[in-house]
């Protein structure tokens, strides 16, 4: 009988972790809102993350609010630099809307050394996370889905489930919660 499967442990703890993260997504494919200015960096974003999710771009902010009257996206990573509206003005607009508060915002930089300074000021207006550019494509996917899986449990331990419930369990030192 042929095994399907190798026998690397490590083969296995991953596959298992992938099951596990396709299982608690409920098997739907996320949706990301894309928002640069860079037709290049959309293009790239895109080939990067259409693989697992539904990826929607748009060139400008003013483009995304349209869309955000049509869907909801379970992400917007959205360029900071952009010439109409920029996304400082942007995420404000965002976080003052009821329906658009609570999607998660990671910002996307050019340059590290120039908003270096700025960093809390991303977080205070709202924003989890933030890229930079050009995109790793690792650290790309590995940032949205870690956001993804995140946001997942936020969202059963918020509505009344327990952790152990949720199949979640929290490790505090030795303490398992």
């Amino acid at each position: 009988m042929y095994d399907f499967f190798p026998k690397s442990r490590l083969f296995v703890a991953y596959l298992s972790r992938k099951v596990l993260y396709i299982f608690l997504m409920e098997k739907e494919r996320k949706i990301i809102l894309l928002v640069d200015d860079s037709i290049i960096n959309l293009r790239i974003g895109k080939a990067v993350l259409e693989k697992e999710y539904t990826v929607i771009t748009t060139p400008s902010a003013e483009k995304m609010f349209y869309f955000l009257e049509k869907i909801k996206p379970d992400i917007i990573l959205l360029d900071i630099d952009m010439p109409e509206m920029n996304g400082f003005e942007a995420i404000k607009i965002l976080k003052s809307k009821p329906e658009t508060k609570q999607i998660p915002v990671i910002f996307l930089i050019s340059c590290i050394e120039v908003y270096s300074e700025f960093l809390w000021l991303f977080l205070d207006l709202g924003a989890v996370d933030y890229i930079t550019k050009p995109f790793n494509p690792y650290i790309l996917i590995k940032r949205v889905e870690n956001l993804l899986e995140n946001t997942f449990i936020t969202h059963k331990i918020s509505h009344n489930q327990a952790p152990a419930q949720a199949g979640i369990s929290i490790n505090r030192g030795n303490n398992e919660i």
